[in-house]
């Protein structure tokens, strides 16, 4: 069985254009404190890594890998080295190629109830997952519906395939 805890972060110009509808659900998820919104048109990934930092210590958080899709991370991922070191460090790609096997493998733990969420905006992400498969059957996130974000099951399977990779550590 996992634990699956989660924070994510967005600009507050973007909570600006949610919908209506879906505002309420938003209030809840930062009202748990999963859902973190920061002032500005763009997100910046040194007060990202910053709020994260405090968090991971606040909670006593033992962090043994990071998995991490390269695409916009650099400057994150640089201040994680430089605090943390390069130990379980992994890189995944999104794409069919590296999403199939683990995704595969979180939807089987996610249908045994091997997967705990104490937090409902996993449990929204989780909900507004689909998963989409390519005529070879391999499998991958879609990412169609912007407002129902799945970056959080994104972000799990980049957790999970960093886990598998370093299963020493652990």
């Amino acid at each position: 069985r996992f634990g699956v805890k989660t924070r994510s972060y967005v600009a507050d110009i973007k909570m600006m254009k949610v919908p209506k509808a879906m505002r309420e659900k938003y209030q809840e998820f930062i009202d748990e404190g999963t859902l973190v919104v920061m002032e500005g048109a763009v997100l910046d990934m040194k007060e990202v890594y910053e709020d994260l930092d405090r968090h991971i210590l606040k909670h006593k958080y033992q962090v043994l890998t990071l998995g991490y899709d390269p695409y916009n991370s650099n400057l994150f991922v640089s201040l994680w080295v430089k605090d943390y070191g390069e130990y379980g460090l992994e890189v995944v790609r999104q794409g069919y190629r590296t999403e199939s096997v683990p995704l595969g493998e979180i939807g089987n733990m996610a249908r045994e109830r091997l997967l705990l969420f104490d937090e409902e905006l996993m449990k929204f992400a989780m909900g507004n997952s689909i998963v989409v498969e390519d005529n070879n059957g391999n499998l991958k996130l879609s990412k169609k519906r912007s407002v129902e974000k799945i970056d959080n099951v994104a972000a799990l399977m980049d957790a999970w395939v960093a886990y598998t990779r370093n299963r020493e550590a652990f």
